[in-house]
């Protein structure tokens, strides 16, 4: 009897429990909801969601085209879609410091290839994105911006179109938790902004000019890669890291100061211009038969502990050398000065008759030059040839202004050899204004053989984008670097 009981007790117990863990399990099992942002407006304001109501932290968000959503608080959700099927641009943005917006899920950034304008703008704020980011828009224009906020990217992030950028307009930072490539210069860069690289560097495709603004910080192990030439401006190794520069094709230049760190290691396999100064905190550089050439007449090596260079006895000249000149080596240990060449204005031509843009892509022709040495520029096919092996850096500067009826827009390229090496887009949603403009504007730095040729074209028009060429609105400047 007291066994019978005993039984039924047991069997009593185990019903409940099994309950308890069924109402557990349907709880944590919650479909995931997807909120679409219809109408423009802030991230607090439920009326603009459907279904209505702000999105809690597992929801997926999507923002529909013709979308303006501010981001006015600390926010959270799964997936971003930023865009949709319409013909139209898309933007989400932070404007005042101290809003935050995570995205742990998938982000995807111009779903279906629309041709408008699809923004990510960080502006004060802080946005992270720690999940995949599945896709990246190529058509149109696709951008991240940053003010004096910040982005951090976890998934690996491709500039691998000339329709996508990462735009600087501020001190602000951005952080690539993973791999960072970028094969059309498309990262424009601001005063005080840092970058923060805990993976590689890949350069492909287009020289890349970081200028004389910028800080780039190497954490972790990483490689940077120079398929083509990279010209930086600050560089830290930061303590601990271990980063390679790979023996490439390009040449890997700092403009500013390079510093290594605690514990931090530079390990070259390729040579390496630096026209600033070089700091050892504690670091190590790592090299084979590769050169570090100091360029300009004012720079130190200094540091918290030695430097160790690799095991070469360095044979330095007698005498000082003269203003303007570098110590470079013969690759066996002996430091001579030698001459370097300055960058020189070979072509300062302006367009100032008026052109006619079009879908096909044309030369333009600039057809006044005050400047062209050895008529290296032709200013009635807009062809330049160049008048030797070297490095060149090609600027354009035009000016256009938009139809007040429509979405405008225009496409830029500098051809060298008959290849597009650098591309551009300025485009405008429409307004009500007839005088408002934009300007093409195009800086590359271009290896170049003695008789290869370059060019600047547009097309790809959309719209109405007509020509500006009053006094110094279309104009093109060529420079000798070396």
């Amino acid at each position: 009897m007291k066994k019978g009981i005993s039984i039924t007790i047991l069997s009593k117990i185990t019903t409940v429990v099994s309950i308890m863990l069924l109402l557990l399990f349907s709880n944590s099992a919650k479909a995931i909801t997807t909120k679409t942002c219809t109408t423009t407006g802030n991230w607090s304001t439920g009326s603009i969601w459907s279904p209505s109501g702000v999105p809690n932290d597992t929801d997926n968000v999507i923002i529909n085209s013709g979308v303006t959503l501010t981001v006015d608080g600390d926010y959270t959700c799964r997936d971003l879609d930023l865009g949709s099927s319409a013909n139209s641009s898309a933007t989400v943005k932070i404007i005042t410091s101290g809003h935050s917006l995570t995205v742990t899920g998938d982000l995807d950034v111009n779903p279906t290839n629309k041709n408008y304008t699809y923004l990510v703008d960080a502006g004060p704020g802080d946005m992270s994105f720690t999940g995949t980011f599945s896709h990246w828009g190529t058509t149109g224009n696709n951008k991240f911006q940053i003010g004096d906020g910040s982005i951090s990217f976890t998934a690996a992030v491709a500039i691998a179109d000339a329709d996508q950028s990462i735009v600087f307009t501020g001190g602000g930072n951005v952080t690539f938790n993973s791999n960072f490539s970028d094969g059309y210069d498309n990262m424009t860069f601001y005063t005080g902004c840092t970058v923060n690289f805990y993976g590689n560097y890949t350069i492909t495709g287009s020289d890349i000019t970081w200028g004389t603004t910028g800080t780039a910080n190497f954490y972790g192990t990483g490689t940077i890669t120079d398929t083509k030439n990279i010209i930086m401006n600050t560089v830290n190794i930061m303590s601990s890291a271990t980063t390679t520069l790979a023996a490439g094709a390009g040449t890997f230049t700092v403009n500013g100061a390079f510093t290594i760190n605690s514990s931090g290691t530079f390990n070259m396999n390729d040579n390496f211009d630096l026209k600033g100064n070089l700091a050892n905190n504690g670091g190590t550089i790592s090299a084979g038969s590769v050169t570090i050439t100091f360029i300009g007449t004012a720079q130190t090596i200094s540091g918290t502990a030695n430097l160790n260079l690799p095991s070469t006895t360095y044979t330095l000249p007698s005498a000082d050398g003269t203003s303007g000149q570098a110590l470079t080596t013969n690759g066996s240990g002996t430091l001579a000065w030698g001459s370097v060449a300055s960058p020189t204005v070979i072509v300062a031509a302006a367009r100032t008759s008026a052109y006619t843009t079009t879908s096909g892509y044309a030369n333009v022709v600039y057809n006044t030059a005050a400047t062209n040495v050895g008529s290296a520029y032709n200013t009635s096919t807009g062809v330049f040839t160049a008048p030797a092996t070297g490095l060149y850096q090609i600027i354009v500067n035009n000016n256009y202004s938009f139809g007040n009826g429509a979405n405008d827009g225009l496409t830029g390229r500098i051809i060298v050899g008959g290849v597009t090496d650098m591309e551009t887009i300025i485009s405008s949603a429409p307004y009500s204004s007839p005088t408002v403009g934009g300007g093409l504007v195009m800086t590359e730095y271009v290896q170049m053989t003695s008789g290869q040729t370059a060019s600047i074209q547009v097309g790809n028009l959309i719209a109405t984008v007509t020509p500006l060429v009053g006094t110094a609105q279309h104009q093109l400047r060529i420079i000798r670097i070396n």
